[in-house]
């Protein structure tokens, strides 16, 4: 799933991107995209405070993290397979208004 979100964010070089991830991405990356392998929780923290819209996983651990945050732009991107992914990316879509991928 990181390759095609890196795709979409690689063809709009009019934003600019921050990618957390604990996924090693040997893809290309455009100067208008920040790629950072296992941040520090300093780093995490400062992407997410400084973000608009975050693009995550359904589980249930990160959507608690970005309720506490108070985050409400979300893209939800529940893996494959998982029933409580998707039960949970339906469930805030519903309630919470997150875009689901």
């Amino acid at each position: 799933w990181l390759h095609q979100i890196m795709e979409q964010l690689c063809a709009k070089p009019g934003c600019r991107f921050a990618v957390c991830t604990t996924s090693d991405y040997q893809g290309e990356i455009k100067k208008h995209v920040d790629v950072f392998f296992l941040p520090s929780s300093r780093v995490l923290s400062e992407c997410l405070a400084a973000s608009e819209t975050i693009v995550l996983r359904s589980g249930y651990s990160s959507l608690m993290d970005m309720y506490a945050t108070g985050k409400e732009n979300l893209i939800l991107v529940p893996s494959k397979g998982q029933t409580e992914q998707e039960y949970l990316a339906k469930h805030w879509s519903v309630n919470f208004g997150a875009d689901v991928m």
